[in-house]
């Protein structure tokens, strides 16, 4: 029952953020993430395409968006490394541990 409760909520999370991403309501998308747990937003992010990712990333805080890059599938990770600038993925990674941080610039792709 606890499984079908969080993916009811995850499903009405992607929903509320494709109808702010369709709105281009970036302050309400900011502040609806912000109470959101990383992981969650991590499983969101794996269905939306390229565009919303970066948007999704333009509004999160940085340790949110460190979170958020660690808990995606390495070949979303990837992508996301090739939407984002050098010194935004700077930032995030300077928000994570120090073995953490290693591991994803490890599998970083380079620019």
């Amino acid at each position: 029952m606890a499984d079908e409760q969080r993916q009811l909520a995850r499903q009405i999370l992607l929903q509320q953020i494709e109808i702010l991403l369709q709105a281009d309501n970036t302050s309400a998308l900011a502040e609806l993430l912000r109470y959101q747990r990383s992981s969650d937003i991590a499983e969101v992010i794996e269905l939306l395409d390229n565009d919303q990712r970066r948007i999704i990333f333009n509004v999160l805080q940085k340790p949110v968006s460190a979170e958020v890059l660690e808990k995606v599938y390495e070949a979303t990770r990837a992508e996301i490394f090739d939407l984002l600038r050098e010194d935004e993925i700077k930032d995030i990674v300077a928000e994570l541990d120090l073995d953490d941080a290693a591991d994803r610039l490890l599998n970083c792709p380079k620019k």
